[in-house]
């Protein structure tokens, strides 16, 4: 895909949340859609705390990554949300994640059937997708955080120790 230079984008940050998946479509493709907390580039003057911009994002997947076929999504029937698709480099992606996202934007409307009215939607669609840390920090993170919800979740406050 090449690049246009009036309707293009970098963000980086951290990813907010799970990846989450959208509806299957006929083809085999599918969309998925992800949040990135997106520290800004000021500090807040009341408390010297930086904020940070959550910003949502929309990444199409063909069918050739999804390895899933028309035939297969065919023949599952009303079924075929329950097939599992494979999700490329976002299967890689967890909560707390830093990414840089390319991205471009695309304008759609609709009518609304209870009022009538035109609406006008943007959304930001990632283009290409870069890790930003070893994959040792992120399993690291990942063991940290499990390590964490497990006490949590047993009882113990061993971590709250005054």
């Amino acid at each position: 895909m090449t690049t246009n230079i009036r309707n293009y984008g970098i963000a980086i940050g951290r990813l907010a949340q799970e990846v989450k998946v959208g509806k299957l479509h006929r083809d085999g493709s599918v969309r998925v859609f992800f949040t990135l907390a997106c520290p800004n580039n000021y500090k807040n003057s009341d408390d010297g705390s930086r904020d940070a911009q959550f910003i949502s994002f929309t990444a199409f997947l063909p069918s050739r990554m999804t390895g899933l076929t028309a035939a297969q999504v065919e023949s599952a029937g009303p079924n075929a949300c329950k097939l599992t698709p494979g999700l490329g480099p976002f299967s890689l992606l967890h909560k707390g994640d830093l990414i840089a996202v390319q991205y471009h934007i695309e304008s759609s409307s609709y009518v609304d059937k209870q009022t009538g009215e035109t609406k006008y939607v943007q959304n930001l669609c990632a283009q290409s997708i870069d890790f930003l840390e070893s994959q040792q920090a992120v399993a690291d993170r990942q063991k940290r955080l499990q390590q964490e919800s497990a006490g949590v979740f047993c009882g113990t406050f061993s971590n709250f120790d005054s």
